[in-house]
């Protein structure tokens, strides 16, 4: 396994997720190689260095040139969470019109 120097990322916040599809399979993770760079991380894939749990949106290019291909992880792929950050005061007209639609559609869920 392939992982981001510095614990960040998907994978470091999953990990214990991700750990545990490991054991439940009796397949031991080892993970050999950090990297600082997840363009690094995809160019060690590439040179078949190891695997690594990347989300889509960062191999787009390599995955449609065919120089790396998208495996779903059962149990483990989802859907991310996102938040909208902005600053409380001074906001422009636009974005206030925006927050208004964002926070809408999340009271209807």
């Amino acid at each position: 396994m392939i992982l981001v120097t510095g614990g960040s990322g998907y994978l470091a916040t999953h990990l214990p997720e991700f750990t545990d599809l490991f054991e439940e399979h009796h397949v031991p993770l080892r993970m050999v190689i950090s990297l600082p760079s997840l363009d690094g991380i995809k160019r060690a894939v590439e040179l078949n260095l190891g695997v690594a749990l990347l989300p889509r949106r960062c191999a787009i290019t390599e995955i449609a040139s065919g120089r790396l291909v998208a495996v779903p992880v059962a149990g483990v792929s989802r859907k991310r969470e996102v938040m909208l950050v902005c600053r409380k005061a001074h906001r422009s007209h636009a974005a206030d019109a925006f927050l208004d639609v964002a926070q809408s559609k999340e009271e209807r869920r």
